[in-house]
Formats: C-alpha cells, sequence, structure tokens
C-alpha cells in the first residue's frame, strides 16, 4: 500500500497524532504576531497541519481580544 511509511515518524497520543503542547501554541501564535510567519512556515516548524495552525492561531487571537485586551484596558 502507498501510504504505509506516511506518519510512522509522527509521536501519537490517546486521541490520534501529535498534538501541540500549550506552550507552543502560545509560541507559535507569539511567532505570527511578532514576526508575520506564514501559517506554511509555523506548519513546518512545529510539524502540523496548516489548517492545524490556523485553528490554534485563531483559537489564542480570539482568547487575546476577549481576555487580555480588556485586562490592559480596564485593570480590576
Amino acid at each position: 500500500d502507498k501510504f504505509d511509511g506516511i506518519g510512522r515518524n509522527r509521536r501519537h497520543s490517546k486521541l490520534g497524532y501529535r498534538k501541540v503542547d500549550i506552550e507552543d501554541r502560545i509560541f507559535m501564535f507569539l511567532i505570527r504576531m511578532r514576526r508575520h510567519y506564514p501559517f506554511q512556515t509555523l506548519s513546518c516548524l512545529f510539524g502540523v497541519a496548516i489548517s492545524t495552525v490556523e485553528e490554534y492561531y485563531n483559537e489564542l487571537l480570539l482568547l487575546f481580544y476577549e481576555v487580555l485586551v480588556p485586562r490592559l484596558v480596564y485593570p480590576l
């Protein structure tokens, strides 16, 4: 079968292929914000699909604007 060797070097989690831990997700987000790396480059750097990088980025971007920005503008 031509797909036998695909994905053999990837680590497995209990839910499938390797997931990116929260520290790497934040690091990925900050790289994108600061250096404007394309999603394809981040995908290669972190070893995940481009769609995964986009999902993580959008998830953290939403969290950033909903939680962090209001706390910076209107501190407790």
